[in-house]
């Protein structure tokens, strides 16, 4: 009986956090249970060619509108 348990008792402890790390990034995921052209920066028909367009909930290319622009300087400029 004890080494029944400690085969499973790690087996089951790994099962149980990958549940629950799956549980948690499908409920944070972005765009749930909403359309993600609804705040997209290319939420226009020249920037967006997917064809799901506008009723995505996921999108490879989303990008929030809020989301800040990374500068680039030239050194020596």
């Amino acid at each position: 009986m004890e080494g029944e348990l400690s085969y499973w008792l790690p087996i089951g402890l790994v099962a149980a956090a990958a549940s629950a790390l799956t549980l948690y990034s499908a409920w944070h995921r972005k765009g749930r249970g909403r359309f993600l052209c609804d705040d997209c920066r290319f939420n226009s028909p020249t920037d967006c060619l997917k064809v799901e367009r506008p009723m995505a909930v996921s999108c490879t290319s989303y990008r929030p509108i809020s989301e800040p622009k990374v500068e680039t300087k030239k050194i020596g400029s």
